[in-house]
Order: C-alpha cells, then sequence, then structure tokens
C-alpha cells in the first residue's frame, strides 16, 4: 500500500517517520541495546512510542538520519520487487527502507523532500 508520512511528525522535535494511514512509525532495526546501527540497516513499521530507534531528524539538504547513529541516513532501496497490482495492469512495486552510510554516489537516494498532501476530492 502507498504510504502518506506525516510532514509536522518528520520536522518535528525529535522527528519521526509516522505512517498516516497504519498509525505506525518506522523503526531502525537496531543491534545491541539498540544503539547501534548497523550498514544498510533494515526498517519496520511499528507502534510509534518516540523511543530511539524512531527517531530521526531531516537536514535543511533533505536527509533523513538516524539519532542512533548521524551518519547513517534512510536510503531507498536499488531494486524494486513487484508487490501486487493496483488495478488490473498496473502493478505495483516495493522498495526497501535501510539506513546507510551518507554517500555522494548514493545522494539521489537518499535525499527528501516534503511537499503538500494533494487535496481530496
Amino acid at each position: 500500500m502507498d504510504q502518506r508520512i506525516s510532514r509536522s511528525s518528520l520536522t518535528g522535535e525529535p522527528g519521526k517517520i509516522l505512517y498516516t494511514r497504519l498509525n505506525a512509525c518506522l523503526e531502525v532495526v537496531a543491534i545491541g541495546a539498540q544503539t547501534e546501527v548497523h550498514e544498510d540497516a533494515s526498517s519496520v513499521a511499528e507502534d510509534c512510542t518516540g523511543a530511539a530507534p524512531q527517531q530521526v531528524a531531516m537536514t535543511a539538504s533533505g536527509k533523513i538520519k538516524a539519532v542512533l547513529d548521524s551518519s547513517k541516513r534512510l536510503t531507498i532501496g536499488n531494486e524494486a520487487f513487484e508487490a501486487g497490482d493496483r488495478a488490473s495492469g498496473e502493478p505495483w512495486y516495493r522498495r526497501a527502507l535501510i539506513f546507510s552510510t551518507c554517500t555522494k554516489a548514493d545522494a539521489s537516494r537518499q535525499t527528501w523532500k516534503t511537499t503538500a498532501a494533494p487535496a481530496s476530492s
């Protein structure tokens, strides 16, 4: 399912990625005592608790960094996987959301922007 996130939640202090349709938050899968974020750490949607693995900060340049490890940025996966059909003949694809070290090579997959939600009709 396509997801919208709350812009006000993302830019809050601390920020979080709140999936408004699920009423759930993106959480980085950390290791150890929830203090380390390994390279290409996966993310999951969980109940919002405000815990450190759910906290992010959006930079002025559009990077979303994990509060647990400010060197890691939210990165969209390279590969798209078919995940069903929106309608007959209209496939829906999904990509992984991972946390990776910020690099110039991955800048296009690590840069995000916020926009207003489309008006409901």
